[in-house]
């Protein structure tokens, strides 16, 4: 994403084919925009979707959204790519995170934030691009799941170990188990704090072993997201 603070040409998406020694910028949108999730086909790695996002935050002026926030595609590396359109949102846009299905890559799932930094919708697709369709509920997005502040969450989830199971963060962490026909919250409510609010990464151990992180520490669940656990005596800390 580059320097939040300010118009700064390095920012995109950069690769490196000798161990980091060198670096190359395969996607530059411009000095306001970057790219702020990717995910890889660990079948065929020439494969990449990446999510590009309009930021500027100093003490002047905040920018959220823009005409660059977009889901790219390339199919060799790199070299070249193409905007993913049929199915998904155009115009201003707000951030977006990506998540890929590793036993069949071709599923790809979104989320879409929108201008007023709220859950815009959930994109899927189980072609590889070719076409997007939404999965997100009317309740889910009534919710507001994102507290209103979308450009701080942007992540999705599928289980590894099942595509229909698909996991959005936000102030809470919600569920689907049947892609999108209902979503019910997978944490106890925010203000209890059994987990702390503002979930921004989760990673499975097994199909229903799974990691949380969030603006509180991390915890665990070993039931599927039916009870956390606070895992404390982490060696860590925040500046």
């Amino acid at each position: 994403m580059g320097n939040p603070m300010e118009r700064d040409e390095n920012r995109g998406l950069y690769k490196t084919t000798n161990g980091g020694a060198s670096w190359e910028n395969v996607l530059y949108l411009d000095n306001h925009a970057g790219i702020i999730d990717m995910v890889i086909n660990p079948q065929n790695p020439n494969v990449l979707y990446a999510a590009s996002w309009n930021r500027i935050r100093n003490n002047q002026e905040s920018i959220v959204a823009g005409e660059d926030a977009k889901i790219w595609k390339t199919t060799n590396g790199g070299a070249s790519w193409e905007v993913m359109t049929n199915g998904l949102p155009t115009g201003e846009l707000n951030r977006i995170g990506l998540d890929i299905y590793p036993p069949n890559p071709d599923i790809v799932v979104a989320t879409v934030v929108d201008v007023n930094s709220q859950l815009l919708n959930i994109y899927r697709t189980d072609n590889a691009g070719e076409w997007w369709y939404p999965i997100a509920t009317p309740d889910l997005i009534a919710a507001d799941p994102l507290g209103s502040f979308g450009w701080y969450f942007g992540k999705v989830n599928i289980n590894p170990w099942n595509d229909q199971e698909i996991y959005l963060l936000g102030v809470d962490l919600y569920r689907t188990v049947n892609n999108g026909a209902e979503w019910l919250p997978a944490t106890p409510d925010w203000w209890l704090y059994d987990v702390h609010a503002d979930k921004h990464c989760l990673r499975f151990i097994d199909q229903n072993t799974m990691l949380l992180a969030t603006d509180g520490g991390m915890y665990k669940s070993v039931d599927a997201a039916v009870s956390w656990t606070d895992l404390e005596n982490i060696p860590n800390t925040q500046f």
